[in-house]
């Protein structure tokens, strides 16, 4: 082949490698801008979500100031840290991990839960509903951060990675309250902390 036509092959090569590189950013982009606004969104509810829990529950839960030792959940990160926090090659996958890892468990939790408050609860329709819609939604957002990770081309564990570490909700009704309570929190805590790391994120991507 002449060097002309090499020259040519090169150039097609670097545009079409352009093309599917813009292709792969526009993909990416719309991924971080839909998860974005469903944490927007489901940020948005969560203090209702926490509300109805409370309220539904009886004293002292539902007493101004109750505010009982924050209680350890299995499998489920207790702290988020921030997307600034996670900086360098590979480490906005490993951030969009821990958050899939939690969400993960959030979810399994929230489906305990929703399943506690029909035996304990049985005509606070609207909690009820409400669980049921944060542990589809957040079924939903993992759905999302695995596109994400896929893109980037990270590592897609499955739920069964993290299933073998999650813990139940208690025995007694007090404790299944009680980590109700958490559960409920705790899930307002990651959305807050996810909704200001995807912000800068989808800055990155607009």
């Amino acid at each position: 082949m002449s060097i002309r036509g090499r020259k040519r092959l090169r150039d097609e090569g670097a545009r079409f490698a352009g093309v599917v590189t813009r292709s792969v950013t526009r993909k990416l982009s719309l991924i971080v801008h839909k998860t974005h606004q469903l944490i927007q969104e489901l940020d948005h509810r969560s203090p209702r979500l926490v509300h109805l829990y409370r309220q539904g529950q009886g004293p002292p839960f539902n007493r101004a100031g109750f505010k009982p030792a924050g209680l350890s959940l299995p499998g489920l990160p207790e702290e988020p840290h921030g997307e600034e926090e996670e900086e360098g090659e590979g480490k906005e996958g490993a951030w969009l991990l821990s958050g899939h890892q939690a969400y993960a468990g959030l979810a399994h939790y929230l489906g305990r839960v929703l399943e506690d408050q029909k035996e304990l609860n049985p005509s606070r329709r609207s909690l009820l509903d409400e669980l049921a819609y944060f542990e589809v939604t957040i079924e939903g957002l993992m759905v999302n951060l695995e596109g994400l990770l896929s893109g980037l081309e990270r590592p897609r564990p499955g739920v069964e990675a993290y299933r073998q570490a999650w813990g139940s909700t208690g025995a007694s009704d007090w404790e299944r309250k009680l980590t109700g309570l958490e559960v409920c929190t705790r899930c307002a805590r990651w959305l807050r902390a996810s909704r200001e790391g995807f912000a800068r994120l989808a800055s990155r991507y607009c």
